[in-house]
């Protein structure tokens, strides 16, 4: 009985994790609009397209769920910036402005 236990635990585990990777994506562009979402109104649209394109640039599902889990530390630092007057919708923001700090290292 134990083994057979452990084999339909096994399977449904295996089900279970593979469900929730191939939701990984969904997950990672909501997480891209809540991010773009809290950022000031004048960056919101174009840091939402620049996240997502980034974002779905990526291979594999869990490489995009990373990448946008970390761009709240690129959410602070433009919301930081645009606090202390650095940016505005009018001027060029750099890559590192852009992109997720984690995005050099995948």
């Amino acid at each position: 009985m134990g083994s057979f236990l452990t084999i339909v635990l096994g399977a449904v585990g295996s089900l279970l994790a593979a469900e929730v990777y191939s939701w990984l994506p969904r997950f990672a562009e909501a997480l891209v609009r809540y991010h773009a979402s809290k950022l000031p109104e004048q960056l919101r649209e174009r840091m939402s397209e620049e996240w997502l394109g980034i974002v779905q640039a990526q291979l594999g599902n869990f490489a995009k769920f990373i990448i946008a889990v970390d761009l709240f530390r690129a959410q602070w630092r433009l919301v930081k910036r645009t606090r202390a007057g650095e940016t505005t919708a009018t001027q060029d923001l750099s890559s590192a402005d852009l992109k997720s700090p984690i995005y050099s290292y995948i």
